[in-house]
């Protein structure tokens, strides 16, 4: 029997957001204490980025965003800008999340994690095609197995709940298949990949 869509797996496996890496320890690189002081007088957004990802792993959202808020203040950086809308988004505010998200690209184009973290939002929100755009803009995505899998994911929901055209199919089926090259075995993709040609088998 052939296997029906019911049975696809449509489970975007990188939807959990987190924080972006920062190295507060302004040392990280040498330096003495007296060095370390210094440089948290002539920038201390650090110190404020470590105090905000403190009180966002204690689910403290709100004091969370503050200090967010206050390290792009004093340098506003596409790291303080992804974070932010991170800590938006688990606060349930998806409009200043999507923004920051894009305000993050603004500064740093090449900030690729701002991408996915975007494409993500739009798809919570079922904007399909912000989310094609944002992660087709990934510029990891063709070195990144589960980038590939999530926008097959994302092309298939599109036909399957948005009327998408039947071309959403195939290009699902070619990122599923990119996710399966790029790493042998990954989860679902080879089983997505053979629920596709089914699909396309019977679609004119």
């Amino acid at each position: 029997m052939r296997k029906s869509v019911a049975f696809f797996i449509i489970a975007i496996l990188c939807s959990s957001y987190v924080l972006a890496s920062h190295k507060f320890l302004l040392g990280a690189k040498g330096g003495s204490p007296q060095e370390i002081l210094d440089n948290l007088r002539q920038d201390s957004s650090p110190l404020y980025l470590a105090i905000a990802s403190y009180y966002f792993a204690e689910g403290d959202i709100e004091s969370s965003i503050d200090h967010f808020r206050k390290a792009i203040s004093l340098n506003p950086s596409a790291l303080a800008y992804h974070n932010l809308a991170v800590a938006y988004y688990y606060s349930g505010d998806i409009e200043s999340s999507i923004k920051s998200f894009l305000d993050a690209i603004d500064i740093d184009p090449s900030y690729a994690k701002a991408y996915y973290s975007l494409a993500l939002a739009y798809y919570g929100q079922g904007d399909y095609d912000s989310a094609i755009a944002a992660l087709s803009s990934y510029p990891k995505l063709r070195e990144d197995p589960y980038a590939s899998f999530d926008l097959g994911v994302i092309y298939a929901d599109r036909f399957r709940y948005a009327e998408g055209p039947i071309d959403d199919l195939n290009k699902a089926l070619g990122y599923f298949s990119d996710a399966e090259s790029l790493q042998p075995g990954f989860p679902h993709a080879a089983s997505n990949a053979e629920v596709i040609e089914g699909l396309l088998a019977v679609h004119p």
